[in-house]
């Protein structure tokens, strides 16, 4: 099956396409999402000879990061999957950042792993389970002082983070050196148990 990838930060065009027999095409520029991500993939798709009709998936982010970014991407993946009649799916970044740390470490999951991404503002963007909202790097220590003794065992994030209260010693911290952005890890990883619906109207950009 023939599927598209597709993401983008303000800056950053990143855009995969794995054909049916297994090739994949890549690529990822810096360069305005607005003005070239359509340009982009239609030049990806030219590269690998594959008809726009062999398409069956398009897949995209559902977030947290840019708000221009991922409604550029989601309004584009959904104008394509109404015109060639095929499924599209949005996958959060921060399920992107779990699979990609769980094939080093089989016991991460959602149920035990913080996953920590740095926003704009310096402040963090994180999920916890079913649990996702922002909070302060400052903050991070009490927010996880409230949760369950030792759980989460794991704290992905993307800055340096130490954590001295003797509560939190056996938490392990995982820098995250994942380009979790790159559109390929969407198709490597892609479950429909944590595939959503494209829904670019009303898309929360902490989420």
């Amino acid at each position: 099956m023939s599927v598209i990838a597709v993401t983008a930060c303000l800056k950053r065009c990143s855009i995969a396409i794995q054909s049916d027999d297994g090739s994949i095409y890549e690529i990822n520029e810096d360069l305005d999402a607005t003005a070239n991500l359509v340009g982009l993939t239609g030049e990806l798709m030219e590269k690998s000879h594959m008809p726009w009709s062999g398409v069956k998936r398009i897949i995209t982010a559902s977030g947290p990061g840019s708000f221009t970014g991922i409604r550029t991407a989601q309004s584009m993946v959904q104008a394509l999957s109404f015109s060639l009649q095929c499924e599209s799916v949005a996958i959060s970044y921060f399920d992107i950042i779990l699979a990609l740390a769980s094939q080093n470490n089989s016991q991460i999951n959602a149920s035990n792993t913080l996953v920590l991404i740095q926003n704009e503002k310096n402040h963090f963007y994180y999920a916890y389970g079913d649990e996702k909202g922002v909070v302060k790097p400052t903050h991070v220590s009490d927010f996880l002082l409230h949760k369950v003794a030792k759980i989460p065992l794991f704290v992905i994030g993307e800055t340096d983070m130490t954590f001295s209260d003797s509560a939190l010693s056996e938490i392990e911290y995982i820098k995250n050196n994942y380009d979790f952005r790159r559109a390929l890890h969407f198709i490597n990883c892609y479950n429909p148990e944590i595939a959503t619906a494209v829904r670019p109207l009303y898309i929360n950009a902490a989420c």
